[in-house]
């Protein structure tokens, strides 16, 4: 929304934003996605919670609405493109993590190797070929920047979240805001998961709102604990 709105007629001004835990992808490394292509030996229950979900979810949402429907499961080792297909589009996301990790026991089984391969192919500088050629331009085009101008962000993040660890997301997240100049106060509630973080701090957010609407000073907080980018 920050870095869109400017762009699309929103309607409206946007003057503050709220991200608590946010799952947002600013480079190819996040949700360890360069890793598990460059170690398809790894075991997916290793990866944690999330990287699996969303490696196969973006695949298989590229394929399907860039390549075409009948192409949707195209990217899945062929003797399990049907199985996989159809977990994506029958299961919610904890299911479907686990029958990831129940049925891909390493993380090359999560994706076809020729995909795999041309893929890395071109992030590396080698010979950047389908499938991987479009593939790698549909994920830099993903990967947004804030706008330097547009409204300042609250991130709310717990320490104890393994959906979205700290260190690997919302520390990158932060890095990627600072560098694109945007201001960004960050709240970090130590004993918070991804699933009671909105709950455990929805009366400082909504306080922090209401002080930026009406434009005066926002609320401080802690960001003690928050740890640098793994990445």
């Amino acid at each position: 929304a920050q870095s869109l709105a400017s762009t699309y007629g929103a309607g409206g001004d946007l003057v503050g934003v709220v991200a608590f835990a946010p799952e947002w992808p600013t480079s190819l490394a996040s949700f360890g996605y360069l890793n598990m292509l460059r170690h398809p030996e790894e075991l997916t229950v290793m990866t944690g919670l999330s990287p699996s979900v969303v490696s196969v979810l973006r695949q298989y949402a590229y394929l399907a609405n860039w390549v075409g429907l009948a192409h949707a499961a195209d990217g899945f080792p062929v003797g399990a493109r049907a199985a996989m297909a159809n977990a994506v589009e029958s299961l919610c996301l904890t299911p479907l993590g686990g029958y990831l990790q129940g049925t891909a026991l390493h993380v090359g089984d999560l994706v076809d190797d020729a995909v795999r391969t041309s893929l890395l192919a071109c992030v590396d500088g080698g010979t950047c070929v389908e499938p991987g050629k479009s593939y790698l331009a549909y994920l830099q085009g993903n990967v947004l920047h804030g706008d330097p101008q547009g409204a300042p962000i609250l991130l709310v993040q717990g320490l104890l979240d393994q959906v979205m660890p700290p260190a690997d997301e919302a520390a990158c997240t932060l890095a990627t805001m600072k560098a694109d100049g945007v201001a960004t106060q960050v709240c970090v509630d130590g004993a918070a998961t991804h699933t009671n973080v909105v709950g455990r701090n929805m009366d400082f957010a909504l306080g922090w709102a209401e002080k930026v609407l009406s434009g005066k000073a926002a609320p401080t907080c802690s960001a003690v604990g928050m740890p640098a980018c793994s990445h």
